[in-house]
């Protein structure tokens, strides 16, 4: 997925300088940029493969996850990297600030204050954030591909997070009490 928001803003603001009155020739005001930088770090890859099996005398497909789910809070299908991606850098606009020269002497420092470019990384440290709480990979498949095929439809259900977290806490229960929860139970 990607996704790319561009915002534009027009701001004015008055600068008073003081020039001295020796001063004969032409001096120009030039906006003031500062060079800022951000790391993009690879912290984790989610995954999963649901496929729809039968058991040995099973007449249903049932889904089957892997890596299968044993512990709700841990996740074996998340792997943590940390690795640095790229360096991103763009010019921030130093706000209600010029520079005075003279106009002989100005040359353009900053050629395109909208300018980012992508370098290699600059940084060579892992870093890690917090996977972040938002439905995983094995809640998602549980809405996108229920446990028993036969209750798959085709219309489309809106999921909250919360519908999405109790579907695989469910899941692991029924795994834990073993073949009836999955097939002697029809909800």
């Amino acid at each position: 997925m990607h996704e790319t928001h561009k915002v534009r803003e027009t701001t004015s603001f008055e600068i008073t300088n003081t020039i001295s009155p020796d001063i004969t020739e032409s001096i120009v005001a030039v906006p003031a940029y500062k060079r800022k930088a951000y790391d993009l770090f690879l912290s984790y890859v989610d995954f999963l493969k649901v496929d729809y099996e039968r058991s040995l005398l099973g007449l249903r497909k049932k889904a089957k996850k892997y890596p299968q789910i044993i512990d709700f809070n841990k996740h074996p299908n998340r792997v943590k990297f940390g690795i640095p991606i790229s360096t991103i850098m763009y010019w921030e606009f130093l706000p209600n600030s010029s520079v005075l020269m003279l106009e002989n002497e100005h040359q353009i420092q900053v050629a395109d204050a909208e300018q980012i470019s992508i370098n290699n990384p600059q940084c060579e440290k892992k870093k890690y954030v917090n996977f972040p709480n938002v439905p995983s990979l094995y809640q998602i498949a549980n809405a996108a591909f229920p446990l028993k095929w036969v209750l798959r439809t085709p219309e489309s259900k809106k999921w909250t997070e919360e519908d999405l977290k109790k579907i695989e806490l469910d899941e692991v229960k029924n795994q834990k009490n073993g073949w009836w929860s999955i097939y002697g139970n029809k909800s």
